[in-house]
Order: structure tokens, then sequence, then C-alpha cells
């Protein structure tokens, strides 16, 4: 549904490469370039979200990073080009929050992407003290959104709660990742902490194709990590939401984590510590669970 916008909390996006621009999110009360907060929003000329980090209005990608995670969730399909999003048609708000990744700034991008219509908060990063400002924005995007916020486990092969923050924050989303065996990727972060696991890839040498393949500024390449993981998620809990508009934020976390396929038994030794499962997105959009195979 292009009206399930998913923001992208991360290093921005291409705004022009030719597999995102068409489904980059618009303000369509912002006329372009005129220097005028039309929409009364508080921001200047936001067409397509903002840059938090710089305090400016251009999101432009610098890093890669945020347009591999967007193109995972909202790269558009069908089209012959690149690769295709989980969310083909719903729209990624760019909210640029590196390289100046201060808490009042992550803070002011979990508040902008709510107040602006943002149901589902995708967030490929993690580290750092406990904030009560995040936290706080956290529950705000929740309370006024009714979505969800779903977050990158972390890549230090760790049960840690600490280095997982703030993906152990409860009321968010936590994923780790999985390689192409629904093993536990040697580098994903895992616990009791976790909610729910889903492919992140797993390199194993320079030029391995084993990631995730996905759009980067001007072209596409291969990126391993629980970065790659949490937009899948996110991706699917659009999916829901356009397939189903009156489901609330706590029944599409619920079903995320109820259609998972259980991976515990290819994962000796980390038995409850990579959530519910392995995500499943057509058993999430068809009412799982299913009874699984011997």
């Amino acid at each position: 549904d292009p009206n399930v916008i998913v923001s992208i909390l991360d290093t921005g996006v291409d705004l022009d490469h030719p597999d995102l621009v068409g489904n980059i999110w618009v303000n369509t009360g912002e006329i372009a370039g005129n220097g005028l907060d039309d929409d009364n929003n508080g921001y200047i000329d936001d067409v397509n979200g903002c840059d938090f980090s710089d305090g400016d209005n251009n999101p432009d990608d610098y890093d890669n990073h945020g347009s591999h995670t967007q193109g995972t969730i909202t790269a558009v399909t069908n089209n012959a080009t690149g690769v295709a999003g989980v969310a083909f048609d719903s729209k990624g708000m760019p909210c640029k929050i590196f390289p100046n990744a201060l808490d009042n700034n992550i803070a002011e991008a979990f508040t902008y992407a709510a107040d602006n219509g943002s149901i589902v908060s995708s967030n490929s990063w993690g580290g750092g003290a406990q904030s009560t400002i995040i936290e706080d924005a956290i529950d705000y995007f929740l309370a006024t959104s009714d979505g969800v916020v779903v977050f990158a486990a972390g890549n230090d092969n760790s049960s840690s709660p600490t280095l997982g923050y703030p993906a152990s924050y409860p009321p968010v989303i936590a994923v780790a990742a999985t390689n192409d065996q629904d093993q536990k990727a040697w580098y994903s972060n895992y616990g009791t902490w976790v909610d729910i696991s889903a492919p992140g890839g797993e390199t194993f040498f320079a030029g391995d194709p084993q990631g995730v393949l996905s759009s980067i500024i001007g072209t596409y390449d291969f990126f391993q990590g629980t970065s790659m993981a949490c937009p899948h998620v996110a991706g699917v809990a659009a999916l829901l939401f356009s397939a189903n508009p009156g489901m609330t934020g706590a029944e599409v976390r619920a079903q995320l984590e109820v259609s998972t396929d259980f991976i515990d038994n290819l994962n000796p030794g980390f038995e409850g510590e990579l959530g519910t499962g392995r995500l499943n997105a057509f058993q999430a959009l068809a009412g799982g669970p299913f009874p699984k195979a011997p």
C-alpha cells in the first residue's frame, strides 16, 4: 500500500537511484525549493524527509548503508531493474541520523517520522549507553503511529543486551541475522531479548556473494549484518499493515513473531536466543503459523 510509510533512520538514501526513486516518500504538503514551511510541520522544504544529523532538508546518502537498507524494504518491483523490495509499493521515508547520531538528533527523527505518517520504523544501527531521550522518542513513535519499531540486534556475536541496545529495549522488535542454512550468522548477536531472526547474509571472504543484495549509491552490492536482517522484518511489517489496514502495531508484531519458521533445532547452543524463529513472509500474510514438516 503506497499509504504505508516506512521511516528508515540511517545514513540517508540515494535520492536519484533508479530502483529507489519511485518509492521514496514525498511530502505532498511541501513545495520544493521555495524556502517556506508550506505544511507548517516545523521543517522547510522537507520534500523527501530530513537530515537530522546536519540539520537540513537533504537526506542524500553518503555511505551506502541507508540506501542498502531502504532498497530491501521499498526497491521498485517488476521493473526489470536491480532488486525487489519486500514492501514493494510502500514508501520509504529517509530520516538521516548519521554521521552525527546524537541522542537528540535520533529522538527528533523518531518524532518527525511519527508526526508525518510513518507507521513502521526501520533501524539498522545500535550501540551506546542507555538513553532515556531515545526511549521516550521510541515510545512517542509507537503511541502516535500505533505501529512498530524494528531494530538490528547487532554484530558482536554476543548475548549482551547492553551491546544490543536499543534493540534490547522491550517495546521494539529485535532482529538477529541468519545465513542461507537458517543458522545464526557468525556475527549476529543473540539472547532471550531477541524477538525474531531474518536473513542477513554470511560472507566468508572478499567477493563472496553470500550477503544480501540491495541498492547502494548508483548501483548494487552484497552486504551482510543484522543491518540487512532488520529491513526484511520492517518490510513484512509494512506488508501486514498494507493487507490488513485495521491491524494495530501490537497485532502486527504478534503476527510477525508467531508465523516464523522454527530454527532452534538448526542452532544447537542458541535455543531460545534467536527469537521465535526465522521470518516467513508468506505465513505472516496468510495468517500462519502452519504445521512444520518433520
